[in-house]
């Protein structure tokens, strides 16, 4: 008899923090505002990201495919 009482309280115990704890909201972060630049340079700005994603040995580079930058 002790013991299923305690098996009941052990379960009432287990189940009140498990309902307390689980009901809790996720915290957003507000969201930052993007930066606006007045200029763009293609120098310091687009070359870069040609350099690093596209001006590789295995893709667009001097002596290899030729890129199509048409509209």
């Amino acid at each position: 008899m002790k013991s299923r009482l305690f098996y009941c309280i052990i379960i009432m115990i287990l189940a009140f923090f498990s309902l307390t704890t689980g009901c809790t909201y996720d915290e957003y972060l507000p969201e930052e505002e993007p930066v606006i630049v007045d200029s763009i340079s293609f120098a310091d700005d687009i070359l870069p990201i040609f350099n690093e994603g596209c001006n590789t040995p295995s893709c667009h580079n001097t002596g290899g495919i030729a890129p199509d930058l048409s509209p």
